[in-house]
Parts: C-alpha cells; structure tokens; sequence
C-alpha cells in the first residue's frame, strides 16, 4: 500500500544493530539487516558498520549500495571502496557495483588516479554484465570529466549494456 517511509537515523541504527555482532561485525540477522539498510537515511553510525561489512559480507552488496545512494562525494566511502577493488573483492557482480558508487561520487583527482585501473581490469572483465556495466559507468564518468575516451567501445558492448549506460554518455 504505497511506499515504505524512511526510518529515523534512530530508528534505523537501532534495526540494523539488531542485524550485526561479534567483533569483527558479521552479519547475524540478513533480514533485519536489509530491511534498515533499504529504509535508512544518512547515518554515520550505520555508513561505519556498511563500510566494514562490504569486504566481508559482499552477498549484501545490494543493499549496502542502496544505503550508499544517501550520500554524495564522500571520501571516506571512495577510500574505503579503493581498498576492496586493490584487494581484489573476488565476485564480478559486487565489484561492477562498487564501480558504479565510485562513477557516481568519486572526484576528478580520483577518476584521473584510478582510471588505469579500470581500463586494465576491463579489459580482462568478465562476461559479467554487471561487472561491465560498472566498469564503463566509471570510465565514461572519466570521458566525462575530460580524462580519456571509452564511448567508441560501446558499439561492441552487449545491447543491454548500450542500454543501460545511454544516459551516462557523453554529448
């Protein structure tokens, strides 16, 4: 019956902490957990417990993205992000999404800096289209900001890919 409001950060720190223990934090209650996570607004206490739960609970990433869609350049989320793509997060679909929050967020400096880095790993990406997806979400972020060309590639790209990244392409 229409859309759920958001929580109170309140409300929703206290959900979430429902969802979470031990040290270091594991999820124990998936269900609550994402239940918070899809309803909570801005909260530093919450953003702190996502941030440690991406590396090692990336079946979640779904949910932790949607949480990380309240904030905009944030370079704690940037720095925390870089580390898991170095490290080598092992799962195509959960690292095309973290493509995607860096392409959204991340500033010039950071898009210069990481830009090798996404053009090397997309040339070995998987068929993933997620993966993908990310990846060139990121890289036309670049185009965007005048550091290098991607669109041209797009033509050998798979149509749903064309699709979704249309409105990121550049005049």
């Amino acid at each position: 019956e229409g859309e759920d409001e958001k929580f109170t950060a309140a409300t929703a720190e206290t959900l979430f902490k429902e969802g979470i223990s031990g040290r270091p934090l594991r999820v124990k209650d998936k269900s609550r957990l994402r239940y918070a996570l899809y309803r909570a607004t801005k909260s530093e206490k919450i953003l702190r417990w996502v941030l440690a739960l991406i590396p090692s609970h990336p079946e979640h990433i779904d949910a932790f993205c949607h949480f990380l869609s309240n904030y905009n350049r944030n370079k704690r989320i940037v720095r925390t992000i870089e580390g898991i793509l170095d490290k080598g997060m092992p799962y195509p679909y959960a690292r095309g999404e973290l493509w995607h929050i860096v392409a959204r967020i991340a500033d010039i400096g950071y898009l210069k800096a990481r830009r090798p880095l996404a053009l090397k790993e997309y040339k070995k990406a998987s068929k993933d289209i997620t993966h993908r997806w990310g990846l060139l979400h990121f890289l036309l972020r670049c185009e965007k900001e005048g550091v290098g060309r991607i669109s041209a590639r797009l033509r050998t790209e798979h149509e749903l890919i064309q699709m979704l990244l249309v409105h990121n392409l550049p005049e």
